[in-house]
């Protein structure tokens, strides 16, 4: 399966999933990046709907994740993931494009891409410039 990319918010909608991050004081780090649990019905209904794949109702784990200027992610395969989606919460930032299977997905601010995870290596490239916010969604 290569990457599928559907508009999933609206810009008013990706800010205040940024607020809800900025706001909380419950945040993890995980790397170079920070993480917050998080759930969102809404979300997940949309990507049934644009995606059309009924397991994308359940998600094992979703977070809003918050990376700085340098960071970025080494090519990987998450070996026990189904799916895995990201969500671009931004795109006022330098660098962080995703690359699925050699194919580089560029942040849109509302956009999501969804792939497997457990079989197409991706990476994200290191931010250069600003900070960037994605929603990420695993199922297992």
């Amino acid at each position: 399966m290569i990457p599928k990319i559907h508009h999933i918010l609206s810009a008013a909608e990706c800010e205040q999933i940024i607020t809800i991050f900025e706001e909380s004081k419950i945040t993890q780090t995980y790397r170079d990046t920070q993480i917050l649990p998080y759930k969102n019905d809404k979300i997940l209904k949309d990507l049934y709907k644009n995606f059309n794949i009924e397991v994308l109702l359940k998600p094992d784990a979703m977070q809003i994740v918050k990376w700085p200027t340098e960071s970025k992610m080494d090519p990987h395969i998450d070996p026990n993931d189904k799916y895995a989606v990201v969500i671009y919460l931004n795109d006022n930032f330098e660098g962080g494009a995703t690359i699925i299977n050699n194919s580089m997905v560029k942040p849109r601010k509302g956009y999501g891409v969804l792939f497997k995870g457990g079989k197409l290596k991706h990476s994200v490239t290191k931010i250069t410039k600003g900070v960037r916010y994605t929603v990420a969604i695993w199922y297992v």
